[in-house]
C-alpha cells in the first residue's frame, strides 16, 4: 500500500515526459552555476541522475531495488525457517529420547531378577549295587516385581586339588574333575514376584567315588557356576552367571553337605568356554 501511495504521489513515477522535463530543468539549472570538473560537488550527483533517466523511469528503478530488498528479505526467512526447523526437530529428538528413556526406567522397575542363593555340594549314596552321585542343590530367588517365566538352567562343577587352603582356584595343580557342560535342557518351575524355588543338580556322569579317593588327604577347592536363563513380563530373554566356592582341608565324605559362598571373583566357565 505505501509503494502503490508513492507512486501516485510522486510525478515522475507516473509519467516519464514529467521527468524528463524535471530533469532537463534542474540539470540546466545546476550547469548554469557549475562546470563540468569531476571536482565540481554537484558532477557525480548530475552524472548518476543522468545514467538513471537515460537507463528507464525512476518507477521501474525503485521496483528493482525493492525487488532486491525483498529477495534479500525472503532468503534471510529462508535461513530463519531453517534454523526454526533445526531446533523442533532437536526439541523433538530430545522428546523421543525422554519418552524411551522413561519407558526403559519402568519397564527396569517392574522386570524379574533372579538371584542364586543357598548353594550346597554334597555326594549322595545309592541303592546297593550304584555308584554315589555328586549333586548341588540351589535355590533361586526372584526379587523383581513381575513373574520368572520358562526357567531353564546348566551348570559346571570343578574339584581342584590345592596345596594348602589358602590357594585360589587359578593356582591350583593336579588332577581335576569337571563336569560337561550341560546345554539349557533342565527346565525349572516359574517363581513370582518375592518367591523363590529350591532344586537339585545330579552330576551323574561325574565318577563320585573317584572324586572322594582323589580328595583323601588334600586340601581341595569346590567350585560351581550356576547359569540360569529366563524370560521377564515382557517376553524378553535375561540370563544371570552366579559362582561359588569352597576351600577345605578335608577329604569329600559321601552324604556330608559342603556349603559353598559366593564367589564373583571367579572367570566365568561359560564366557571361557
Amino acid at each position: 500500500m505505501a509503494l502503490l501511495f508513492l507512486v501516485w504521489a510522486v510525478p515522475e513515477f507516473r509519467s516519464s515526459t514529467l521527468a524528463k522535463q524535471y530533469y532537463e530543468n534542474w540539470y540546466a539549472a545546476a550547469k548554469a552555476g557549475q562546470n563540468d570538473e569531476q571536482g565540481d560537488a554537484h558532477f557525480w550527483v548530475r552524472e548518476l541522475y543522468g545514467w538513471v533517466y537515460a537507463e528507464d523511469t525512476l518507477a521501474q528503478w525503485l521496483m528493482v531495488v525493492l525487488g532486491g530488498a525483498a529477495s534479500a528479505i525472503s532468503l534471510y526467512a529462508l535461513i530463519w525457517l531453517r534454523r526454526t526447523w533445526d531446533q523442533a526437530k532437536r526439541s523433538a529428538d530430545a522428546a523421543c529420547a525422554a519418552v524411551a528413556e522413561t519407558r526403559r526406567i519402568g519397564e527396569a522397575q517392574v522386570r524379574a531378577y533372579l538371584a542364586v542363593r543357598n548353594v550346597s555340594f554334597r555326594v549322595i549314596e545309592q541303592t546297593a549295587g550304584n555308584d554315589p552321585v555328586a549333586a548341588v542343590s540351589f535355590s533361586y530367588h526372584n526379587t523383581g516385581l513381575s513373574p520368572a517365566t520358562r526357567v531353564t538352567g546348566r551348570f559346571i562343577l570343578e574339584v581342584f586339588a590345592a596345596a594348602n587352603s589358602k590357594t585360589q582356584i587359578t593356582d591350583a595343580t593336579g588332577f581335576k574333575f569337571s563336569s560337561p557342560k550341560s546345554q539349557f535342557q533342565h527346565l525349572y518351575p516359574d517363581v513370582a514376584s518375592a518367591e523363590s524355588e529350591s532344586r537339585k543338580m545330579a552330576f551323574e556322569k561325574l565318577d563320585a567315588k573317584a572324586l572322594c579317593a582323589f580328595t583323601s588327604a588334600r586340601f581341595m577347592t569346590i567350585a560351581v557356576w550356576i547359569e540360569l536363563g529366563f524370560k521377564d513380563v515382557f517376553g524378553e530373554p535375561a540370563t544371570i552367571v552366579s559362582s561359588f566356592r569352597l576351600v577345605a582341608d578335608t577329604p569329600i565324605v559321601v552324604g556330608k553337605k559342603y556349603k559353598l559362598k559366593p564367589a564373583a571373583s571367579l572367570t566365568n566357565r561359560f564366557r571361557a568356554s
